[in-house]
């Protein structure tokens, strides 16, 4: 049974509690504020109009994403990416979560455009940037459903995505995204050649996903740390 919020800024968590009792986890969506809310209610939108799912649903999905997709890597392993509608939903949640705190450390960075957020998920950094006031803005993730979601949704927000790193990009942002290739270091090799600054890093943590081994994360970090290019969030 599917219920719809005709109040969209209604919290869903009622909904959810009738569902699944005590949902004090999901609220970890419904205090995020400000800037962060604003743009998630625009991409809740976008995702109801595109795929039909109410903003109780989208949110029961972002919230146990982790799992659904651990579990579409398992059956399918890479191919995952391209075919996954819960990616796209669960990056929506875990980017809204993040991205203030994303934010607070990259406003004392550099940040020269053009800039290239590479593996952009569907796009939620970029769409931050853009309402911060930059223009030059390009994602690039794999083909598939988030590509063609980040497409979508970049493009009706007067940014460019791309499926191939050609170009060269005062700035490139790289986070939480070469733990999912089996040689990051090679990757890293790649994007330092098309950028004047770097800001990347790389997550130790275990996830089906996350398919480089320990010790090539390890060598990342440590190439990323001595260019001066290693992102650290503040706490």
């Amino acid at each position: 049974m599917t219920q719809s919020i005709s109040n969209p800024t209604e919290s869903s968590s009622t909904y959810l509690t009738s569902l699944f009792g005590d949902v004090t986890p999901f609220l970890n969506m419904h205090t995020v504020n400000g800037l962060a809310r604003e743009i998630w209610e625009d991409y809740a939108s976008f995702v109801q109009e595109r795929w039909g799912m109410d903003w109780s649903t989208q949110d029961a999905i972002g919230y146990f994403g982790c799992y659904l997709f651990g579990a579409e890597f398992r059956e399918h392993y890479t191919r995952a990416y391209a075919t996954s509608v819960v990616q796209p939903i669960r990056n929506i949640f875990f980017s809204a979560c993040v991205a203030a705190k994303h934010w607070r450390t990259l406003e004392d960075y550099d940040i020269e455009e053009p800039v290239l957020d590479y593996g952009c998920g569907v796009g939620f950094l970029l769409t931050w940037l853009k309402r911060m006031g930059y223009e030059d803005l390009t994602g690039l993730d794999t083909p598939g459903v988030t590509g063609s979601f980040a497409h979508d949704w970049l493009t009706s927000q007067g940014m460019k995505f791309t499926h191939e790193l050609r170009d060269h990009y005062k700035t490139i942002v790289c986070l939480n995204v070469l733990e999912h290739f089996k040689d990051p270091m090679a990757e890293l090799q790649k994007l330092q050649m098309h950028c004047d600054r770097l800001i990347a890093n790389c997550d130790k943590s275990e996830d089906e996903a996350h398919i480089a081994p320990q010790e090539a994360r390890d060598e990342v970090i440590a190439e990323l740390r001595r260019t001066g290019s290693l992102y650290v969030p503040k706490e």
